[in-house]
């Protein structure tokens, strides 16, 4: 049994959604246990800031990718 080319883009675009939502996860379950924002002796902010620009990435690429999947699985239904 072959699938058809518009099923398989849409499971592999639901994958990159789930997992990049999780990495949305991860980064701010990583931001939190690394002590998220602090100050030292000197007065200086100490954060790990990659966590945040790189959880709206995810978050951006996990929105884009589910709205390609939910419109794929529109587009089906609608041909059916």
């Amino acid at each position: 049994m072959t699938m058809q080319p518009s099923l398989t883009t849409q499971r592999t675009l639901t994958h990159l959604s789930l997992t990049l939502v999780a990495g949305v996860v991860a980064c701010a379950i990583a931001y939190q246990v690394m002590g998220g924002q602090r100050i030292d002796r000197n007065g200086i902010l100490r954060e790990p800031f990659v966590f945040i620009p790189l959880g709206y990435v995810c978050l951006v690429g996990g929105l884009l990718s589910g709205s390609g999947a939910a419109l794929l699985a529109l587009r089906q239904q609608l041909k059916r």
